[in-house]
């Protein structure tokens, strides 16, 4: 789990070199040979503000219960050591993506071959992260159909606990029925959202 963590923050770290380059430069997109990069702006979104809806005492009116399938849970008590090991955010190979980026006098953005390269291993990269968190989905299924069998409830390695969490219900907002009684803008909120870019990478 560290470790997904660490590879997490290698492609968000990698992300954010591209969005910081070409917020610098106000690039919006790049069309190059080797795919297309995208500026997304964060936009602020409305959401149901939850904790004023339990403060005016309307929790109860507005809310419904939905069944939460079984699944494990996964917790690890972290040492310094392992801290400071999930907030590397290099890659692999020790260095961050060589992001060079460029404008020309038409006001195109331009890329050269050694960034071209770089967002090609930043797409396998990415690829490789997808299936690995594929492959834990399917370990994590297959430990819990084992605890399941062996009538285990909890297993304990080094620091690491997975317990398994069987089905349940609990209780969220029902919007639909906020929206139904106008009521829907006296308890929602806007919540921030970064900026971001979109990646479609040739390989």
């Amino acid at each position: 789990r560290i470790v997904m963590k660490r590879l997490d923050n290698i492609k968000e770290n990698a992300r954010n070199q591209i969005l910081n380059s070409m917020k610098e430069l106000n690039v919006k997109s790049i069309k190059d040979e080797v795919g297309n990069i995208s500026f997304i702006e964060g936009k602020p979104t409305l959401a149901v503000d939850t904790e004023k809806l339990k403060e005016s005492g309307l929790y109860e009116q507005y809310s419904k219960e939905v069944n939460v399938r079984e699944h494990t849970s996964l917790d690890v008590e972290k040492d310094a050591r392992a801290i400071r090991f999930e907030e590397r955010m290099v890659m692999p190979s020790g260095e961050s993506i060589n992001f060079n980026l460029s404008v020309d006098e038409d006001g195109n953005a331009q890329i050269n071959d050694e960034t071209r390269e770089a967002l090609r291993q930043l797409k396998q990269f990415e690829d490789t992260l997808k299936q690995t968190k594929e492959l834990e989905k399917q370990m994590r299924a297959e430990i819990m159909e084992n605890m399941k069998e062996a009538g285990v409830d909890e297993i304990k390695v080094g620091t690491a606990t997975l317990s398994y969490v069987p089905e349940y219900t609990k209780n969220i907002v029902d919007t639909k029925a906020l929206k139904d009684a106008g009521r829907y803008d006296e308890f929602s909120k806007f919540n921030d959202r970064s900026d971001s870019i979109r990646l479609t990478i040739r390989t």
